[in-house]
């Protein structure tokens, strides 16, 4: 829901969070303890001269007692095959154990160099009302500062997102919601204060079926850009997402298929374009699931003359180099994660919700006072919000489907989990 920069901040840094590529959510008994980053490149200078290289990261996490991220230290691997401290992020939080700044230092020649920090607000409903941007660009004097500001209904959902040029105190984004019956129903971009994008959302049985996007063009009014299409398995999971583009009539653009284990883990996103009136092969990435449901990998592969081109394989060949130009992200990369086991078990963990797969009611368990449990769709969503849940829950007329929760305890500790309904 929340777009652009707060959602990268909010999806790398928030605590807890997956921090890597993908659909999954740890198993809450395990915390990510390093991360291993294989980039393949290829960047294009001013004069045209192509660079292709490889870069090995990795990121080392630091938690607080309460298992909040303190410090994440990245590192690279330099020419001696020895690993450089090259940037490190401070974590900070208020008496609530809410977020309140994020801070990132960069490692060069001139030592520990301050490069931004954002730093949060909250309602007294711990929504997220104001984030400031500050960053620093080396060799100039003054700071470049940006600040978000969000607003919410009564029901809790965000209506209204600015991004708001501190210097000038220009709106830099808006963007605008509406919902029907909780469900979002439209979203309006303005570009310093100008129409820019419209996108509307069509549902069926609550489920998000298709999606339109509008632009605004110099005649003052809206033209079709783009529109989706999603498909569900017979649990109610998204197996398919089909873009479209106007030009003169509708034509195919990509098309992303996910596959899933039967608890529905994502194990692949496989993406293909429309090209000659056919679908062919672009690009895939591989999740690989250890036995605690855990993603231990993220392999990404091109497709290139018939053939899969993967950085396991082949990833210095010329093969790969010119295939990866043409990608989309100009970039291979491999994603490796370890975890620490926290030794959590049934009779510890706060929240339980059972059974899963669910059908007609479910039942919560907890050792913690839960103040409201939300549920999100797969396209991140929320569709449903149990305020002061009890044992048991009558979710019958639930469309069937995977859904992720975020139980909200009363010490403003944050529980995340997924369920599905039959």
């Amino acid at each position: 829901m929340i777009n652009g920069k707060s959602q990268e901040v909010f999806s790398t840094f928030l605590p807890n969070s997956p921090y890597f590529e993908g659909h999954n959510i740890p198993n809450p008994e395990f915390q990510v303890d390093h991360i291993l980053w294989n980039w393949w490149k290829i960047e294009q200078s001013t004069t045209g001269h192509e660079y292709r290289y490889f870069i090995q990261q990795k990121s080392d996490f630091v938690y607080l007692p309460n298992g909040k991220i303190s410090i994440i230290n990245d590192y690279e691997l330099d020419n001696a095959n020895d690993w450089k401290p090259s940037a490190r992020y401070f974590f900070d939080y208020d008496d609530n154990n809410r977020l309140q700044s994020c801070r990132m230092e960069e490692k060069n020649d001139n030592g520990w160099q301050y490069r931004w920090e954002y730093d949060y607000s909250y309602d007294k409903q711990d929504h997220l009302i104001y984030m400031l941007e500050d960053i620093y660009v080396f060799g100039q004097d003054d700071h470049t500062q940006l600040e978000f500001l969000y607003s919410y209904n009564d029901e809790g959902l965000l209506v209204d997102e600015i991004w708001r040029l501190i210097n000038t105190n220009q709106i830099y984004y808006q963007w605008k919601y509406t919902y029907d019956n909780g469900l979002l129903s439209s979203k309006c971009e303005q570009y310093y204060g100008y129409n820019w994008s419209l996108e509307t959302y069509t549902y069926e049985n609550g489920r998000l079926s298709s999606s339109l996007l509008q632009m605004y063009n110099n005649s003052l009014s809206w033209y079709d850009h783009g529109r989706s299409f999603y498909e569900y398995d017979e649990t109610g999971t998204i197996t398919t997402i089909t873009r479209q583009i106007m030009d003169t009539v509708w034509i195919n653009y990509d098309r992303n298929t996910r596959t899933y284990l039967e608890d529905g883990t994502l194990v692949q996103d496989y993406f293909e374009v429309w090209q000659n009136n056919e679908w062919v092969a672009k690009r895939a990435c591989d999740y690989i699931i250890d036995d605690f449901g855990n993603c231990v990998d993220a392999q990404w592969k091109v497709y290139f003359n018939n053939d899969w081109v993967s950085s396991q394989n082949n990833y210095g060949t010329s093969a790969f180099f010119n295939h990866a130009q043409s990608c989309v992200s100009s970039e291979l990369r491999d994603i490796h994660i370890t975890y620490t086991h926290l030794g959590i078990n049934e009779n510890t963990w706060p929240v339980s919700i059972y059974p899963n797969p669910g059908k007609n009611t479910i039942n919560i368990r907890t050792n913690t006072p839960i103040s409201n449990i939300e549920f999100y769709d797969q396209t991140g969503h929320r569709v449903f919000i149990i305020e002061s849940p009890n044992d048991i829950i009558n979710i019958s007329n639930w469309p069937s489907g995977l859904y992720f929760w975020k139980a909200n305890s009363d010490d403003y500790t944050t529980i995340t989990g997924k369920w599905v309904k039959e």
